[in-house]
């Protein structure tokens, strides 16, 4: 994340790393700190004064870029850093070969705040507490929305997929550089296939940033 986090000042000439007065991190998973948010600060050299620990959940870097551009709109913020960054690959290839990581230590017997902890108790009685099981239910309303048969439903979806990894398979770091074509990129209307939801074995940490367009430049 530290290292990400420098790439702004590097392409737009303005010191927005120096300017950042709100800081998100996603839950960390594979290797989690004691205070992610403060030891970044730390690092960076930069005292945030809004600083935000969320929960684990694919909602949450898309939800915290929307609350960083309302707080940047209400005239709470000037510049805002969303930051999450994971590296399960190297986390369980170290430890299958024994080796010890040269990293911050992590926070041993580590709770994450899940989906669990916050969301309704019928939601998890109905078995509708997890992406695989809900999923189905923005697919199935979409299609009735939008009027598709379920045939043109999963055609649609191949399509947008199939474009994706077009663009993945030129890439050299991306999670997946299979060229599948249309052939079963996705399957949609039943409970989702893992492979499907989330690539949880990467290490990667894409770091948005947001701020008035007169600060960018």
């Amino acid at each position: 994340m530290q290292r990400r986090c420098g790439w702004p000042r590097k392409i737009s000439g303005a010191q927005l790393i120096n300017t950042i007065d709100s800081l998100y991190i996603v839950n960390e998973i594979s290797w989690p700190y004691v205070d992610a948010a403060t030891q970044l600060s730390e690092q960076l050299g930069i005292s945030p004064s809004h600083r935000h620990y969320g929960e684990v959940g694919g909602q949450t870097p898309a939800r915290f870029i929307h609350e960083a551009a309302r707080r940047i709109f209400d005239g709470h913020a000037e510049v805002a850093a969303i930051c999450g960054a994971e590296s399960q690959n190297t986390v369980r290839r170290a430890e299958r070969d024994g080796v010890s990581l040269p990293w911050i230590p992590r926070l041993e017997n580590f709770q994450p705040v899940r989906g669990a902890n916050y969301q309704k108790p019928i939601a998890r009685r109905l078995k509708a507490a997890t992406p695989t099981n809900v999923y189905p239910f923005y697919e199935n309303a979409t299609l009735a929305a939008w009027k598709q048969t379920p045939a043109e439903a999963y055609r649609a979806s191949s399509e947008l997929w199939a474009r994706y990894a077009a663009v993945a398979a030129q890439r050299e770091k991306s999670w997946s550089r299979e060229d599948e074509g249309r052939r079963h990129n996705r399957i949609g209307h039943v409970p989702e296939p893992p492979d499907r939801v989330a690539v949880s074995e990467t290490d990667d940490g894409p770091i948005p940033m947001s701020t008035w367009a007169r600060l960018s430049f």
